[in-house]
């Protein structure tokens, strides 16, 4: 008897987070941004300490990878692929935070926004470069277990995307 927490599958709450997202008309972009700046920056600084060493080189990789795409790809194809890899790249930090239910919660914040990164990596060349750029160094800080670093290179990421 008395409370209990019911098993919670990713599919199911990514989808009704968003829908409550979405259908309440007061949040605001800068309600998600709010939540993020609470959120990621424990979340990036518990990956610092939490992440294997595969989670570690995944993250890393995942930075490098997305960085050889500016060349490769053309305008929309490469805004597409670059706005989808900015989604992954922090998936895989808050999963790295060992905390299960960050990177569901997550998932749906950044899929609200996921059409303004869009249209800023297609107007602002700039954009997509910068982004890349702290991708690696918040990298680099948790592969080398700098949690500070790492909190202070997301907290200055996060007003960016």
């Amino acid at each position: 008897k008395g409370a209990y927490i019911a098993d919670i599958h990713n599919e199911s709450i990514s989808p009704a987070i968003l829908h409550i997202l979405q259908s309440n008309g007061h949040v605001t972009d800068a309600n998600i941004m709010e939540v993020r700046m609470i959120l990621e920056p424990w979340a990036v600084l518990l990956a610092t300490q939490r992440a294997s060493v595969s989670q570690r080189k995944k993250i890393l990789q995942q930075a490098r990878e997305t960085a050889q795409l500016i060349g490769i790809l053309p305008g929309l194809k490469r805004a597409q692929r670059l706005a989808e890899a900015d989604v992954e790249f922090h998936q895989l930090v808050v999963s790295a935070s060992g905390i299960p239910v960050l990177p569901m919660m997550l998932k749906s914040v950044h899929d609200l926004l996921l059409r303004g990164r869009l249209e800023a990596l297609i107007t602002k060349p700039s954009f997509a470069k910068r982004i890349l750029e702290e991708h690696q160094k918040i990298a680099e800080a948790i592969v080398a277990g700098d949690a500070q670093a790492a909190k202070k290179a997301m907290e200055d990421h996060i007003p960016l995307t």
